[in-house]
C-alpha cells in the first residue's frame, strides 16, 4: 500500500512538472522563430582541456552560398511544375546534375570531362535575398551544371549560407557536409552583412556538428579545416531539394604524406546496385557531353 502510494505521488510530481514545461512551450506561437533561435544560440562546445576545439581563426577560403528554389522553362510547357515548367533548387544559382560516373572515381583516376572544378565562391548577382518580390525570371531561372569546389589540404574554410525567398520558396534548410565536422560560428535573420555580422561570431566555444539549419530568410556561417582528403558531398537534407539540385561536391587534395592522402581503391570494389562504378562502365550517356569521348577515357584508364 505504501509502495503504491509512493508510485502515485511520484507520477503526480513528474506529470505536474512535465505539464508546466509543456504549457510554457505551447504558449509560444507557431511561428515563434525567436524562441528557436534563443535555444540554438545557447548551444556550445565544451572547449576544455579534456575536450579541446580547433576553430579556424584565420580563413584561407571564404565562400558565400545562396540557397534557392528555382523554376526553368520546359519545351512546350511539358514538365509537371507550375505552368508546365521544371522545379529546381540551387546553390549560388547552380543546380547540380549528378553525373553518370561517380566523381570519386573520376578524380581518383584523373579523368576529365565529367565535372567542372569551378563552383563559384559567390552568387552571380547580389540583391535583397529575403525580399517578398523574387518571382521574376532573372531570379527564378538557374543553371544546371556539375560544378565542384576544389580545396587544398588543411585549408581553413568559411561558408556563409544565405537563405533566399526566390520563387517564394523560403524555408529552413538542413545543410549537411560529408567527411567533416564543422563549427557553427554564427547565425541570424535577414540578409548577411559582411561588415557587422562577423562581429557577433562565436570563435571561443561554438557548437561542432555535421548538419546545421539555415533559418528561413536568414543565414548561418560555418568554419572547418579541409584535413580529410577525398571527394565529399554538401547538400540540403530535404530529399526533394537534393534531387532538384541543392548540392555540390568538395574535392580536397592530398596532403604531403601517405597518411594525409586519399586511400587507394580496394582490390574488389563492389559495384553499385543501380549505377555501375567507373571500371564497369563502357556505354556512358552524359548530359550535354559527348559520350564517346568519355568512353575512350574510361577504356584508357582500364588498360593495364
Amino acid at each position: 500500500m505504501v509502495w503504491q502510494l509512493a508510485q502515485r505521488l511520484l507520477h503526480l510530481s513528474v506529470f505536474s512538472s512535465l505539464s508546466a514545461i509543456l504549457s510554457h512551450i505551447q504558449s509560444a506561437s507557431d511561428d515563434d522563430v525567436s524562441a528557436t533561435r534563443t535555444f540554438t544560440e545557447r548551444l556550445r562546445s565544451l572547449a576544455s582541456q579534456e575536450y579541446p576545439i580547433d576553430v579556424p581563426l584565420e580563413v584561407d577560403s571564404r565562400i558565400f552560398v545562396t540557397l534557392s528554389m528555382n523554376m526553368n522553362p520546359c519545351v512546350n510547357d511539358s514538365c509537371t511544375g507550375p505552368d508546365g515548367n521544371r522545379l529546381l533548387a540551387s546553390m549560388n544559382n547552380m543546380s547540380f546534375i549528378n553525373p553518370d560516373v561517380d566523381i570519386l572515381q573520376v578524380y581518383y583516376r584523373n579523368l576529365s570531362g565529367i565535372y567542372e572544378p569551378d563552383f563559384p565562391d559567390k552568387p552571380p548577382t547580389f540583391f535583397n535575398f529575403t525580399s517578398d518580390n523574387l518571382r521574376k525570371v532573372n531570379y527564378t531561372h538557374t543553371r544546371q551544371t556539375t560544378k565542384v569546389k576544389v580545396l587544398s589540404y588543411n585549408q581553413s574554410v568559411e561558408i556563409v549560407f544565405q537563405g533566399t525567398d526566390v520563387f517564394s520558396g523560403s524555408e529552413d534548410h538542413p545543410m549537411h557536409l560529408h567527411g567533416f565536422r564543422f563549427y557553427l560560428v554564427g547565425t541570424g535573420v535577414g540578409d548577411f552583412n559582411n561588415e557587422t555580422d562577423p562581429l557577433s561570431y562565436n570563435l571561443v566555444d561554438p557548437p561542432e556538428a555535421n548538419t546545421i539549419v539555415v533559418p528561413k530568410d536568414g543565414w548561418a556561417t560555418i568554419r572547418f579545416r579541409a584535413d580529410n582528403p577525398g571527394v565529399w558531398v554538401m547538400h540540403c537534407h530535404f530529399e526533394r531539394h537534393l534531387s532538384w539540385g541543392m548540392d555540390t561536391v568538395f574535392i580536397v587534395k592530398n596532403g604531403p604524406s601517405a597518411t594525409t592522402s586519399i586511400r587507394g581503391q580496394p582490390p574488389k570494389l563492389p559495384t553499385c546496385r543501380f549505377k555501375p562504378l567507373l571500371h564497369d562502365i563502357f556505354n556512358v550517356t552524359t548530359i550535354g557531353r559527348e559520350s564517346e569521348k568519355v568512353n575512350k577515357l574510361i577504356r584508357k584508364s582500364l588498360e593495364p
